[in-house]
């Protein structure tokens, strides 16, 4: 066991240092060149070793110069890619939903300069994610304009947003426009073979029918559930 436990040790620091000197490398890479396109390229790097080492304050730094260099570039599908991963650390592990807001909100103006629907729809659904604990109206007006934009080979996503939509109507008591939001997010995770998010949203219509007094409702949906399950 204390060998396993040497071995396991041994292999854990040489993973440590193998990382600081990989940053080491990328870091002296974007201080010692004026061309932008290796800097951006550092960037990418350093952006993926922070978050392999869960290191979200690089991770957030990183991306944040990222995003402003390749917007500069004009790459806006490159800047689009970087704020749809950075958005969730900004306003859940850090607090902090209007910075998440904010760096969503300056690529919009270039939205019409994106190519790929995924990245459209994304920003939505990241920036309704950022708005939730907010502004529940806005927040279901982004997973609405999500939902528009998703296409059908996005369709786990735009699950995503019916979910999260059905969510927002039950938390402002909107008991119809909630229930149809969790059938739909059902469906489609249904579709996708997503059980984990199938449970989320049967759950969802669940607790639904149960803060509306719906008891014989709750009860077939939660005896609907147990049977999936099982």
């Amino acid at each position: 066991m204390n060998r396993l436990f040497s071995i396991s040790l041994l292999l854990l620091v040489s993973m440590v240092a193998f990382s600081q000197k990989e940053a080491t490398y990328y870091l002296q890479k974007l201080e010692s060149t004026s061309d932008s396109s290796i800097k951006l390229k550092a960037l990418d790097s350093l952006i993926s070793i922070s978050e392999r080492n869960e290191n979200f304050d690089d991770f957030i730094r990183f991306s944040e110069e990222y995003i402003t260099l390749a917007k500069s570039l004009k790459k806006y599908n490159a800047a689009a890619k970087k704020i749809i991963n950075v958005s969730y650390p900004l306003h859940t592990l850090k607090n902090k939903p209007l910075k998440a807001i904010s760096i969503i909100d300056d690529i919009l103006p270039y939205y019409n300069q994106l190519t790929d629907c995924f990245l459209k729809g994304s920003l939505y659904l990241k920036r309704g994610g950022a708005y939730f604990d907010l502004d529940l109206k806005k927040a279901i007006a982004d997973y609405t304009s999500a939902i528009e934009i998703f296409e059908d080979k996005n369709a786990i996503y735009k699950a995503d947003a019916y979910l999260f939509r059905g969510q927002a109507f039950s938390s402002l008591g909107q008991f119809v426009p909630a229930s149809e939001d969790f059938n739909a997010a059902y469906t489609l995770f249904e579709k996708e073979k997503d059980y984990e998010y199938m449970l989320h949203a049967r759950s969802g219509e669940i607790i639904l029918f149960s803060k509306n007094n719906f008891t014989e409702k709750a009860q077939e949906q939660r005896e609907k559930l147990i049977g999936q399950l099982y």
